[in-house]
């Protein structure tokens, strides 16, 4: 899966690559990752009808896409 689009939230890290980890729950995985010390950038949306996603914010400043295929 792949697309280009501008983030929102890109500020000066922008252009960057976001890369996207498959996981079995967004929602469940965001509040693990905050669990960890990180933030949710993003909370769950879905995309059409096929793939739920987030975005959080590792503890190093690191921007990562979650998504989970329905």
């Amino acid at each position: 899966m792949g697309s280009l689009h501008q983030h929102k939230d890109a500020g000066a890290k922008a252009p960057a690559v976001l890369n996207y980890i498959k996981v079995a729950g967004v929602d469940e995985t965001l509040k693990k990752v905050v669990e960890a010390g990180g933030k949710v950038v993003e909370e769950k949306w879905t995309e059409g009808n096929h793939t739920d996603m987030g975005t959080f914010e590792d503890t190093e400043g690191n921007l990562v896409g979650l998504l989970h295929w329905l």
